[in-house]
């Protein structure tokens, strides 16, 4: 064989590997992705219920527990200690930083006098946005109107009461007066 016989043989078996290695790579980078995809949406769905069950327990506390007897409080309570155990252990596997941050941030907040409802607000924000949601078009308060009343906010959409979880004056005016 000359040597333009050879280059020509090699020419024509590239010619047909080429193609058939680009199809192969193609196909198994869909499937790396497509299986990406799959282990993202298995995350999300955990991540989904994980936040979800916090924020309602969190919310039947925070909404609920300034009405009941001191019984029915403490039960509340121990539900609720309950709750943040549960989710600390979920959330060391399945939180992403963002979400460790605002949720140390929420629970380190929780325990001072100066904790709002606003804290528990941006936290809301944080696990939507980690599930995927963009919150560009939502503000302060917008999650918490959907939580609170909404005799509970003036005309501009801000809280007329203290929002404060600890030491609230409006909550213990009302505790005194429904006793």
């Amino acid at each position: 064989m000359t040597k333009i016989e050879i280059i020509n043989y090699i020419l024509e078996v590239l010619k047909i590997t080429i193609p058939a290695v680009a199809s192969v790579s193609v196909v198994m980078l869909g499937r790396y992705f497509e299986k990406q995809k799959e282990i993202e949406l298995r995350i999300r769905e955990k991540k989904i219920t994980i936040y979800e069950k916090f924020v309602m327990d969190t919310l039947n506390f925070l909404l609920k527990s300034q009405q009941y007897s001191k019984s029915k409080q403490e039960k509340l309570q121990n539900d609720l200690v309950k709750t943040f155990e549960e989710f600390h252990k979920n959330i060391l596997f399945w939180g992403s930083d963002s979400i460790i941050k605002s949720y140390n941030n929420y629970r380190f907040k929780l325990g001072s006098t100066d904790a709002k409802m606003e804290d528990f607000e941006d936290l809301i924000f944080a696990f939507r946005k980690d599930v995927g949601h963009k919150n560009k078009n939502l503000c302060k308060y917008d999650v918490l109107k959907m939580l609170l009343k909404v005799e509970e906010f003036d005309e501009k959409g801000k809280p007329k009461q203290s929002t404060l979880i600890n030491n609230n004056p409006d909550l213990e005016m009302i505790n005194k007066e429904g006793k």
